[in-house]
């Protein structure tokens, strides 16, 4: 792997037509700007401002021109996989369709956990009328983790970073209004994002198919076209083998489609018709079987599923009828209430609801198809520092473990 310190417009810029199979981007995200829809139909950032403002958010031009080069450099059927916030998402989004990628199915970076940081309302009230707050304790635990931070250390402003985040006495000194205004909005917080993200949308890109399928761009592929990058999945290679079985009723006298009250179709009152279907039906399940089923594209925690599993109840194997009911009046008059309903009969199967998800025991496996870190370690932070000047310590908690970059 090469590593270049180098703009990326500039480099992708240097890149042939059609040679890249996929672009990785992980761009500022503006966290302190505002995107707002110019007189020219464009969307534009406000004052574009990234992290502490210490450097310049690249414009819309940049982005305008970056995925113009992208869909370039990119083969057919190539992708981009683009990190962002949902705040954000727009300007990204607009540009890459203006140059012609298609916008597919996102990635999500879930970060598990996360807390509100936003401006304090009832103090600020205070400080406009000239209010005095009286002083009534002391967060010690909050004062000896800034203590220990770059934030309380003065790393940050001794490296040219607005000095934004107070002092630590200051930050851990609690305090009551001095006004009644105040007192009304005790713990009321505002900012562009008050409730803090819990994750990032890994969007994806994807340039267009050489041909009018992509099953043309795979022969033409094999023949030896450099310049295609099949838009494919080999999704068989993810499913999950189960003992559990995977028949659901499809394989049942009349099948489980035909069960659907409301679905009715010529054919499903040809006996000969019927047959065929089922034998077709067990094919598919038989194939379905000894392959495992397909994976869950949630992912939830072994603790979690068990809240599930609790909610819903464990079904044994085998059909049953059902003895739940719908209860209530107006239907369609008052959210979450029904006329009295029969519930529809169990089909074949076993366990509660978590068992169509994947899981993970977070806490005993490192390393799944999702990745859990509540923090990038202090020593990967400081990876690849020590040959600068400064020689300074990151505490930017913000970055991505180095493991995640191999794996997607």
């Amino acid at each position: 792997m090469t590593i270049e310190n180098i703009c990326a417009l500039e480099k992708i810029k240097k890149l042939k037509d059609n040679s890249q199979d996929i672009i990785f981007a992980d761009p500022p995200y503006a966290l302190g700007s505002t995107v707002f829809i110019d007189t020219d139909g464009k969307p534009k950032y406000k004052s574009a401002k990234d992290f502490m403002s210490k450097w310049e958010m690249p414009d819309h031009t940049f982005w305008e021109s970056f995925f113009v080069e992208a869909n370039r450099v990119l083969k057919y059927g190539g992708r981009i996989l683009f990190f962002g916030i949902d705040r954000q998402l727009m300007l990204f989004q607009y540009y890459g369709v203006a140059a012609k990628l298609e916008i597919k199915q996102s990635l999500y970076w879930y970060f598990m956990s996360s807390f509100p940081k936003s401006a304090d309302l009832s103090k600020n009230i205070d400080k406009r009328l000239g209010a005095k707050r009286e002083v009534v304790g002391y967060d010690e635990e909050k004062a000896k983790k800034m203590a220990n931070s770059a934030f309380g250390s003065g790393v940050y402003k001794e490296n040219g970073f607005n000095d934004n985040s107070m002092d630590v006495d200051g930050a851990c000194t609690i305090t009551e209004a001095g006004s009644d205004l105040g007192q009304k909005y005790t713990g009321y917080r505002y900012s562009l994002s008050p409730m803090k993200q819990v994750l990032e949308t890994i969007m994806v890109f994807q340039k267009g198919t050489k041909n009018k399928s992509v099953l043309d761009d795979v022969f033409d592929f094999e023949n030896g076209d450099t310049t295609i990058s099949p838009s494919t999945w080999a999704i068989d290679d993810g499913r999950v083998p189960t003992s559990d079985s995977l028949d659901g009723g499809a394989t049942s006298s009349d099948g489980a489609v035909i069960s659907k009250d409301g679905f009715d179709r010529p054919w499903m009152h040809d006996e000969d018709k019927l047959a065929e279907h089922k034998e077709k039906m067990k094919e598919k399940v038989a194939q379905a079987q000894a392959t495992g089923r397909y994976p869950s594209q949630l992912i939830v925690d072994t603790e979690i599923a068990e809240a599930l599993d609790e909610q819903s109840g464990t079904l044994t194997s085998g059909a049953r009828k059902s003895s739940y009911t719908r209860r209530g009046k107006n239907p369609n008059d008052t959210y979450g209430k029904f006329n009295e309903v029969q519930m529809d009969d169990a089909k074949k199967d076993s366990g509660g609801a978590s068992r169509i998800l994947h899981q993970i025991a977070y806490m005993d496996e490192e390393l799944d198809i999702a990745i859990y870190s509540s923090k990038v370690s202090t020593k990967e932070r400081n990876a690849g520092t020590t040959t600068y000047e400064l020689n300074q310590k990151i505490d930017n908690k913000t970055l991505k473990l180095i493991k995640s970059y191999i794996t997607l």
